[in-house]
């Protein structure tokens, strides 16, 4: 796809004409006509691409997404739904339930615990998940996930544990996918961590801002008695499980000693 391509797509999902486009950016009349066989000034070129959202090698057609959002969410999807099919590629030392203990390190709230092993447990049985579910696995799974800055199609998916695992997707066959396309405003993590922007997009699951947040406690914590030695000591004084509590608790056991046996 060349950049008179590219532009005729993106004034089609827009919904103007190529016309519309080169009034809009004080082009002259049926300038875009001719980007099949020349390309625009640099600064042209920059001009266009801020009109879109989009990146100028994506115009130029040197990368397969948009920007750095779409590429984000799209691989971490993709990435889920890769591991999902192949499952025989992930090793069996790799800890995919590492965020859940993470979780509980930091004595993150019940329902965000809950939430992340309901969503895990669906991940495990390969139970149907929408992109916005993919999309939090990838968060709740991974702490981290890069690629390659030539789109070469690896990608690296570090966990809590600091095991990496390396997978090989087609970027041009992933779908591509953006905040709206994902109903990301409708995210449980997002919203349970006040997230409404993409300052997290750094790569690193959105988990990881406990880190910052908890940092104070842990230190304090430090040094003042040894780590508790069973379940019941991470909860606060007082507070004790529901029979409720329990049950998934002990489900959640079962899941672990499960991994043992594979």
């Amino acid at each position: 796809m060349n950049l008179l391509d590219r532009i005729k797509e993106l004034c089609l999902e827009k919904k103007i004409s190529q016309r519309k486009l080169e009034s809009n950016l004080g082009l002259s009349n049926g300038a875009t006509s001719k980007w099949g066989k020349s390309s625009p000034s640099a600064d042209v070129l920059e001009k266009v691409a801020d009109y879109f959202g989009v990146s100028t090698d994506y115009l130029l057609g040197k990368i397969p997404f948009r920007n750095e959002d779409e590429a984000y969410y799209s691989i971490s999807v993709a990435s889920i739904k890769y591991l999902m099919a192949n499952g025989d590629e992930i090793p069996d030392n790799y800890g995919i339930d590492s965020g859940l203990i993470y979780l509980s390190d930091k004595n993150i709230n019940r329902d965000i615990w809950n939430y992340c092993y309901n969503l895990l447990n669906k991940f495990e049985k390969k139970l149907s998940l929408t992109d916005l579910d993919l999309f939090e696995l990838s968060n709740i799974i991974f702490s981290e996930i890069k690629w390659t800055k030539d789109f070469s199609g690896l990608v690296y998916l570090k966990n809590y544990n600091d095991e990496t695992i390396t997978i090989k997707l087609n970027f041009n066959k992933v779908n591509k996918l953006n905040a709206d396309d994902l109903n990301l405003k409708d995210s449980f993590l997002l919203k349970s961590m006040d997230i409404n922007d993409n300052s997290f997009l750094r790569y690193n699951s959105v988990l990881t801002s406990f880190k910052s947040k908890e940092k104070n406690n842990m230190n304090n914590r430090v040094g003042k008695s040894e780590a508790p030695a069973t379940i019941a000591a991470h909860l606060p004084e007082g507070e004790e499980l529901t029979e409720e509590e329990q049950k998934q608790l002990n489900d959640y056991i079962q899941f672990l000693l499960s991994k043992r046996e594979k």
